[in-house]
């Protein structure tokens, strides 16, 4: 089952065009609709179906913002962020799911995590990825 991309993303400010960002994702679907979402929007993006390949690529180099899925295939998408920050790196984050949990919602606030997008891929991503990185900038 495919993810359609309902809407096209508006233009970036001048500040979010190439910013790295890297998306988590096991679902292949939606990790490239994603993907393309924030391409078209002017951000350098690279893709990792789990949250080892995620350190893995965080550790090579280092990624302005983050968009990870609530459960990955190894591990959370909370446990991931936690391990991030063990390991002195500090991308934005926001957290997508196919489901809205308030209890993860709520989590996700608590913990610092800039937003919780439920739901299928949409232009919300790269509304909540630029909101993200004006929060840390």
């Amino acid at each position: 089952m495919g993810f359609p991309v309902a809407e096209q993303a508006p233009p970036p400010p001048a500040a979010a065009t190439g910013a790295a960002v890297l998306v988590v994702h096991s679902n292949t679907a939606a990790r490239a609709a994603i993907g393309r979402l924030l391409e078209v929007a002017g951000f350098e993006v690279t893709s990792c179906a789990t949250a080892a390949e995620a350190l893995d690529c965080l550790q090579a180099g280092p990624s302005a913002a983050m968009v990870v899925d609530y459960m990955l295939d190894d591990m959370s998408g909370f446990a991931l962020v936690h391990a991030c920050h063990a390991a002195g790196m500090t991308p934005a984050v926001v957290m997508t799911a196919a489901r809205g949990e308030i209890s993860a919602a709520v989590r996700a606030v608590r913990e610092g995590i800039s937003d919780f997008l439920p739901g299928a891929p949409d232009a919300r991503i790269v509304q909540a990825v630029r909101a993200a990185l004006r929060k840390v900038s």
